[in-house]
């Protein structure tokens, strides 16, 4: 599993900062303060996301906050120019959360919803569980079992494809079999079976 969330992680750093390029900039450096929100009963993965990002030195702050024992406030939120959201649990409070992102985002937010956190298992509720939030439909995030890795770019210079010339997802590359996204969404790279990757 630890192989799986360091994969992992470099992934979501190139989405999370994409995530910031198009949301409102907040003061506080280049890409300012960003929070992890982990569905995590064991905080040392959440703490490994965390230490990773911290590593780049590209976010002034990255904090944590364990989304399995509690629900940030849109107050809490907006201290942030961007929020990642991923569950392995579900969500302490899954509706109170999901209207808290949708109206983040209406302010201007960025946020990255990642593994699991839109599956029909644990998925984010509320206001957030709509197409205007949601790229890709939130009840197939079920494929694995395999390596994947990365295969065709359809938009090599999106920023989020940045420097990136690889991946590879390990041997539980998570990933959702669906060719259904909402309106006005667009796919940017696929895992080389095709699925959708970003």
């Amino acid at each position: 599993m630890k192989k799986f969330f360091t994969l992992l992680t470099v992934l979501m750093l190139q989405v999370f900062m994409a995530a910031t390029i198009f949301a409102t900039p907040i003061p506080g450096g280049t890409h300012g303060k960003v929070l992890i929100c982990g569905a995590e009963a064991d905080n040392s993965y959440l703490a490994d996301v965390q230490t990773k990002i911290q590593s780049t030195g590209i976010f002034t702050t990255v904090d944590v906050f364990n989304v399995y024992t509690g629900t940030p406030t849109l107050a809490q939120l907006q201290d942030y120019v961007a929020v990642l959201v991923f569950s392995d649990y579900d969500f302490a409070d899954a509706t109170a959360l999901g209207n808290n992102l949708a109206a983040y985002v209406d302010g201007g937010g960025g946020v990255v919803s990642s593994v699991f956190s839109q599956t029909a298992i644990a998925p984010i509720q509320g206001n957030f569980n709509t197409d205007t939030y949601l790229v890709i439909d939130p009840n197939t995030w079920n494929t694995d079992g395999d390596t994947r890795t990365l295969g065709t770019v359809l938009l090599p210079a999106h920023p989020i494809m940045h420097s990136v010339t690889s991946f590879n997802g390990g041997e539980s590359s998570f990933r959702t079999p669906t060719t259904l996204m909402s309106s006005g969404s667009y796919r940017i790279a696929d895992y080389d079976d095709g699925e959708f990757l970003l």
